[in-house]
């Protein structure tokens, strides 16, 4: 039995490109390794596929992701004992491996409903369209603001294929605020843009409270976490409604840096 477990965060469908060593650290230590997949289903680093790389990993079909059953996620892991466990919780603890109907541990129902299962199962038949797709519309924003001073791109690592999310936008300009942007850009133009933890995780009040964590903790987490946003990113973007947003996204940027 493993003693202790880290979580290791996948964020925005961008595999860390120290993942495989964490899992080897792991491994060494008796640590369980919990792979937070939620934004990187078809994202892989060596060929690996995230969910892979963890005991278990845990994915998710909310609205916003690569791909939706409309709320809800997936297990996926290699671990015998975990996959029978988390059959058995699926259906209020039964013994799967008994012939009749036996319950030998408190559980609940967390079946997938049927419609939302065939929602899943029809994308995922299309997933390399939809995340390629995703690819396109990203690697144009991406061209649009790589001689940028004011924004910048997370960098893709060798040896990682990554799946998108969002496109995340970092503020390089302290002069800049992204909710100036984001009133421009939706009143005149009608292009919504917007951004994720926001205060960040260690500054909720449930974990100051719990934790005691507090404003200054984490400093680099703090900026980053108030200078970026995400462009519009889905299956209803095409590539000329990309070219339109970068082009509307700089053209209001510049008229901010000059008033």
């Amino acid at each position: 039995k493993k003693t202790k477990a880290i979580m290791l965060v996948h964020f925005g469908g961008y595999v860390s490109e120290d993942a495989l060593q964490i899992k080897d650290y792991c491994s060494k230590n008796n640590i369980f390794l919990i792979e937070d997949c939620a934004h990187s289903i078809g994202s892989k680093i060596n060929n690996i596929s995230c969910g892979n790389i963890g005991n278990v990993g845990c994915f998710s079909f909310f609205s916003t992701k690569t791909i939706t059953t409309g709320e809800g996620g997936m297990l996926t892991t290699n671990d015998k004992d975990l996959y029978e466990y988390a059959l058995s919780m699926r259906e209020r603890g039964r013994d799967w491996s008994h012939p009749t109907e036996i319950y030998n541990r408190q559980g609940r129902t967390y079946r997938v409903p049927e419609f939302s299962a065939l929602l899943g199962l029809n994308q995922f038949n299309n997933l390399e369209k939809i995340i390629n797709h995703r690819k396109k519309i990203c690697n144009i924003y991406d061209e649009g603001l790589k001689d940028s001073n004011v924004f910048s791109t997370l960098k893709n690592f060798r040896n990682i294929d990554k799946s998108i999310w969002k496109h995340i936008t970092i503020i390089n300009n302290d002069k800049i605020n992204r909710k100036e942007i984001s009133k421009i850009l939706k009143e005149d133009y009608n292009i919504i843009i917007n951004w994720a933890y926001d205060p960040p995780i260690h500054l909720q009040p449930v974990y100051k409270k719990l934790l005691n964590t507090k404003e200054g903790m984490l400093p680099r987490t703090e900026k980053i976490m108030q200078q970026h946003f995400h462009l519009p990113l889905h299956m209803l973007i095409s590539e000329d409604d990309a070219k339109y947003i970068i082009n509307k996204l700089i053209e209001v940027t510049n008229k901010l840096l000059t008033t």
